[in-house]
């Protein structure tokens, strides 16, 4: 996923808020988590901020670490146009029963 950076992400020091950086790791995880077919939930998150930001083209990346039947683990990781990691997010999915048709 990619977020191209305006005034409107940016908070009171110039930096983009961690809120939107985020959101954009979020996303990438419940895209990634939920490709199997099976409606996957979020049941724990934590990111780790690692660089500040101001400008350009923000990227999410998601990977998954590990899964099985019922849970799925992931890391996101968001970078920059440079190609700096600015933060690591973790994912735990919670793999629903799929539904009988």
């Amino acid at each position: 996923m990619e977020l191209l950076i305006t005034d409107k992400h940016r908070n009171p020091h110039g930096t983009v808020h961690g809120g939107v950086i985020y959101t954009l790791a979020d996303a990438a995880f419940a895209v990634a988590s939920n490709s199997h077919d099976v409606p996957s939930v979020a049941i724990n998150t934590s990111i780790t901020y690692m660089k500040a930001v101001t400008s350009g083209t923000l990227y999410a990346e998601a990977t998954e670490f590990s899964k099985n039947p019922k849970l799925g683990s992931y890391i996101v990781e968001v970078y920059d146009q440079e190609q700096n990691r600015i933060a690591v997010f973790q994912g735990l999915a919670y793999r629903k029963t799929k539904k009988q048709s």
